[in-house]
């Protein structure tokens, strides 16, 4: 079985080289995509779904998505409202979103949890123990 992808958006860099630096070190991914903003990444998807892969990593689209919610020009929920109308086109490829986030306000995650797409919330740091978390778990067949 390959090694899923996961795709971290954070318009701060030195976030996203933890964040790979940390999910490395789980050995459970195939790679780790760092993507500066949400604008970015949906173009990735876009093409994708326009079938202009050639550009894009191997193991695209990424099983998981960790999102920053706190960026300038598209912020994580603005990200996720345009994200949401390429659900249905993504299909069974749909990633899974995770925000990742130094956001502890209730009212933040509260809202994290009405997209569809969102099954968690991480409060940055992101450790080796919620890294560990966010591994595959071996099918059964």
């Amino acid at each position: 079985m390959n090694k899923p992808l996961v795709m971290v958006i954070d318009d701060y860099a030195p976030d996203r080289v933890f964040a790979r630096i940390v999910l490395d070190k789980a050995e459970c991914f195939g790679g780790v995509m760092e993507v500066p903003g949400g604008e970015e990444a949906l173009e990735l998807f876009e093409k994708y779904l326009r079938d202009e892969r050639d550009d894009l990593p191997e193991g695209f689209p990424p099983l998981i998505i960790l999102l920053d919610i706190n960026m300038p020009r598209m912020n994580g929920f603005e990200f996720l409202d345009r994200f949401t109308e390429l659900v249905p086109k993504l299909g069974d490829d749909t990633p899974a979103v995770l925000m990742l986030t130094s956001s502890e306000q209730p009212y933040d995650q509260e809202r994290a949890e009405t997209y569809e797409a969102v099954v968690g919330y991480i409060t940055k740091p992101l450790t080796q123990q919620k890294a560990l978390a966010l591994c595959p778990r071996p099918s059964s067949s």
